[in-house]
């Protein structure tokens, strides 16, 4: 008697389909031990959600079984239930390369700036059940997509014909944007219209009445 043979159950993995050729089994590869960053919880919830929306959109990075660049693609896909997921392997790479890339992998994204006004403006004409799947927290759009904003002039703060600019982190721009449209609403403000400069004033006067 001839015992049927055994299939492969299909992958629990949702992507681009040119990826489909590079899967491999979740439990077959390790998360670096040596990944100097850090995934909050809040990472892993964006980046969950992001697969869950769009699917596995580029291979993680894997040399020898460990994976170099996408532990959060990883550990995310794990937590959603996936048994497959996309891989790069990278072993035309020494081990000292791939430490490297992985450390460049991270850092590039650091490097780049946000431009917040076209990031307000492309949120505005997003569908609503998108925004949460950008990664920007609730807290930050709502700001982002009522806020003027002017691009960074270089680093650190700057006066150009007597305005300054100065750098800010997206969470800081949110808490500040927040205090201004507080701000709006305080008494002695000139509502709505108060410029953001006129908003932090307030602020900073009211701050350094009570330090």
């Amino acid at each position: 008697m001839t015992t049927p043979a055994q299939t492969e159950p299909d992958p629990i993995w949702s992507g681009i389909e040119t990826l489909r050729s590079v899967l491999v089994p979740v439990d077959d590869l390790r998360e670096d031990p040596e990944n100097a960053r850090i995934h909050p919880e809040s990472n892993i919830e964006a980046i969950k959600l992001s697969l869950s929306t769009y699917g596995q959109m580029k291979p993680v990075v894997v040399h020898e079984g460990v994976v170099r660049a996408g532990n959060g693609t990883l550990r995310s896909a794990r937590a959603l239930g996936w048994t497959h997921i996309a891989v790069l392997e990278a072993e035309h790479l020494t081990r000292e390369q791939v430490i490297a890339f992985g450390l460049m992998d991270n850092k590039a994204s650091e490097l780049a700036e946000w431009d917040f006004q076209k990031v307000g403006d492309l949120l505005k004409n997003l569908p609503e059940n998108l925004l949460l799947a950008t990664g920007f927290s609730a807290e930050e759009i709502q700001p982002l997509m009522i806020a003027t904003w002017e691009p960074p002039a270089g680093n650190g703060s700057q006066t150009t014909a007597g305005i300054i600019t100065f750098r800010a982190t997206i969470e800081q721009a949110a808490i500040i944007n927040q205090a201004v449209s507080q701000a709006r609403t305080m008494e002695g403000g000139d509502g709505p219209d108060m410029s953001e400069g006129r908003a932090l004033e307030l602020i900073c006067g009211d701050f350094l009445a009570g330090a």
